[in-house]
This record gives C-alpha cells, structure tokens and sequence, in this order.
C-alpha cells in the first residue's frame, strides 16, 4: 500500500466505492473531518492519480445482455498486438478487458445477447487477428459480483452485500432518456442532476425520477470510484478455481469466502473449464501466493488446481463514450 495515504485517505476511497454519488457534507461526518478537509484529500487524490475518475456498475443482465469471456495466448508481435488491443479498447460491445501475463495474457468479455451473436463477435475478431493468437479459452459467465474493496480500511470495510456485474434478473426495459443518463453517468457517476437535465435534454426532476426507477430495479447497481491501483504500489490477479464436484453448498462455502476476504474483489460463476473465477488486490506476488494458500487450505476437499493470470492493465466498459448511444 501507498505509504503516502493515510488511514483517512483509504476510508475516503472506501466509501467513494461503495458511493461516490455521496454528498460531501455525510462523507465528512463519516471521515470525522470537515467538508473542506475532505476535499482536499480528494483534491490530492485525483493529482497524485490515484482517483481516475467516476463510474458506476451496471447489471448488464437487465439490459438484456449476457456475459462471454475470452481468455486468449497470444504472439509478441508489438505492432499487431497494439492494434489489436486499440480496437477492443474502442469497442461498445466490450464489457472488460485486461492485458497481463500467467494462464493467460489477454482476458477480454464481451456483451452478446445470445450465444449466436457472441460467436459471430470472436469469430470475426479472430479471423481479423488470426496470426497473433496463439491459443484460446472461451467461457460463459453465470452470474458475477463485485464487493466492496475491503483491503482499503480493514476492520471498517467488513462484508457487505455484492453489487451485480450481471445477475439473473430479466431484461428491464430502458428509452432513449434513460440510456442518454446511463451513459452520462458512465462517463462521470458525480455529475449533478442539473447537469444531467442538460445533457440529456430533460428536467431535473425526470431525471431524477427516471435514476430511482433504474435504482429500483437493479439496472443500476452502485456509483463508484474509478482507482488506480498501481499508483498505491498494489497488483491485481486473477484466480480461476478448478472444482471437483460443485455443489449448491460448496458454492455458498466459496462465495462467502469471497464475499469476506479483505483482498477478493470479484465472485464470477462461470461455464468453463474452471468453475469460480475471483479478482484479488495485494500488496505484491508473495501476499498473492499467501491468499491462495490460505483458499488451498480452507477447500482441500474439493480444490483440484488453482491457475493465476496477473493483470497489470485492465478497463472496464473501455468503450464509455458509445456504450449507451
């Protein structure tokens, strides 16, 4: 962790994750400074690179998408695969993607509303890169949670419940002004209602209306804070859990495991070789290999392999300027 942020500094972070939409005024009574001082770390925060910037997480389901992963090999080819990746990086059908090294070195999931239009996605897109991919893994998420970033303020960070990459949920159905205010809180999650109101050509208080109603019926998850964590000196893994038997128990036994460790940031159920897929914050490889150790231990009886991918970049919905146009 960062030497240079504070115990203040992480708890401000913390509850920017869990809302960044929050208004300073709470957020200093819950830091326990004043507004102006918060604002100033935030201020600080930003400057040093540490905020990015404002998103928000979206439960794709409820737009009626499903969730395809791309786990690829491929060639050290510098110009070939620079391209590649400014093309994936400007693309709307692109949920995440993240470039690293280990299993596998390339990991990209792509928005598809079925499983026909996905296979017409990869298949397009290998037949264009066809001679920098070297091997391949395909998989369909089941459901995938995020929790909130419990490393940043210990003890204060404890469980709490997931918020929704996709779910189960059934499509709801989102207009044209709702999908100009999703993508205007994409962008920057803190843009205020009246600015809002202008951008999407409406009132206030339609706004306002039409974000309870998105609210309230799960399209839109959480507000949250855009970190750089390579600027706090952390690295970000990906564990992909091979399973012998996975029962409805064990899967509850694997997810509150998730949804407790301060370092697991992600529960993604997945149809693939492996079964759970969980992203992991740590300090460096060695606490990585600590976490692992201790998942090894806690599920001897049904754990058969563990393979890791350390993601040095990775974006999410890198394609924010089209996603909802």
């Amino acid at each position: 962790m960062n030497p240079q942020l504070d115990k203040i500094d992480r708890r401000i972070l913390l509850e920017l994750d869990r809302n960044c939409r929050i208004p300073e005024t709470k957020l200093a009574k819950i830091i326990g400074k004043s507004k102006e001082a918060v604002r100033y770390r935030i201020k600080n925060l930003k400057e040093m690179g540490i905020i990015r910037g404002y998103s928000m997480y979206v439960d794709v389901a409820a737009l009626g998408f499903e969730g395809y992963k791309v786990y690829l090999r491929v060639r050290e080819k510098p110009a070939l695969k620079r391209r590649f990746l400014d093309e994936i990086e400007r693309r709307p059908d692109v949920f995440w993607f993240s470039v690293g090294d280990g299993a596998w070195n390339v990991a990209i999931t792509f928005l598809s509303r079925n499983a026909d239009e996905f296979y017409r996605q990869k298949n397009e897109l290998y037949a264009k890169y066809r001679d920098l991919v070297l091997s391949e893994v395909n998989a369909s998420m089941v459901e995938g949670m995020v929790f909130c970033k419990k490393f940043l303020a210990g003890d204060e960070g404890g469980p709490a419940e997931p918020v929704y990459l996709l779910s189960k949920a059934r499509e709801v159905g989102v207009d044209a002004i709702e999908r100009r205010i999703l993508g205007a809180l994409m962008r920057n999650s803190r843009t205020k209602l009246v600015e809002l109101a202008g951008l999407c050509g409406t009132s206030i208080e339609v706004v306002r209306n039409r974000i309870r109603r998105m609210e309230e019926k799960g399209v839109i998850q959480s507000y949250s804070v855009e970190i750089d964590y390579s600027k706090m000196g952390m690295e970000f893994y990906k564990a992909f859990l091979y399973i012998e038997g996975l029962s409805p128990q064990m899967e509850k036994r694997i997810y509150e495991m998730a949804r407790r460790h301060p370092n697991v940031l992600t529960f993604i159920k997945t149809i693939a070789p492996w079964a759970v897929e969980l992203e992991i914050m740590v300090d460096d490889y060695p606490h990585y290999n600590e976490v692992i150790g201790q998942i090894r231990r806690e599920f001897a009886d049904v754990l058969i392999n563990v393979e890791s991918a350390n993601m040095a970049t990775w974006h999410e919905f890198p394609a924010k300027q089209a996603i909802f146009e």
